[in-house]
């Protein structure tokens, strides 16, 4: 049987540098040699198929998943599962090294928390529930958490990197 692969959340109010942390890691974790697949909690809905088309067709029909492929890339639509970031990291097992999932502050999964502006704690204590490590940005005090803290900087993001590479066991 298949390991689950390993999901990391990058949590974080909005406008805390969520995006800007996920877009970051992911060139450096690939440069590091690891195969990383992203996910994105959104409140509200997302259609990304365009009405009329076959793929959409195929949904309107009751397919419970539609995929799209072409040459060099691919598309899958899957009605929302009770946990969609479970099936990800089943279903695609051995195809990736780690899921970066912006979002999903509710789940487990263990995380890195972008604090707000200006400070080095996370919004609500219970985010640091898991946390492997607390990016901050624009803080001049000093941390006080004894949860790794880096900054929202290329070098915080290398050294970040280098975090996550080693909580992988790699």
């Amino acid at each position: 049987m298949s390991q689950e692969i390993p999901v990391l959340s990058i949590i974080g109010r909005q406008n805390s540098g969520k995006t800007t942390a996920v877009v970051n890691l992911v060139p450096l974790l690939k440069a590091r040699g690891l195969t990383v697949a992203t996910a994105k909690h959104t409140h509200h809905g997302y259609e990304m198929d365009t009405e009329g088309k076959d793929s959409w067709r195929h949904h309107q029909a009751g397919a419970a998943a539609v995929a799209v492929v072409g040459p060099t890339t691919g598309v899958l639509f899957i009605d929302r599962p009770a946990d969609p970031l479970s099936t990800l990291r089943s279903g695609t097992a051995g195809a990736f090294d780690v899921i970066l999932a912006e979002g999903f502050r509710s789940e487990s999964y263990a995380r890195v928390v972008c604090c707000p502006p200006g400070t080095s704690e996370p919004a609500e204590p219970r985010d640091a529930t898991g946390a492997i490590a607390l990016l901050v940005r624009e803080c001049a005090s000093e941390p006080t958490s004894p949860t790794p803290t880096f900054a929202a900087d290329a070098a915080g993001f290398e050294r970040l990197a280098d975090l996550i590479v080693a909580w992988l066991g790699r």
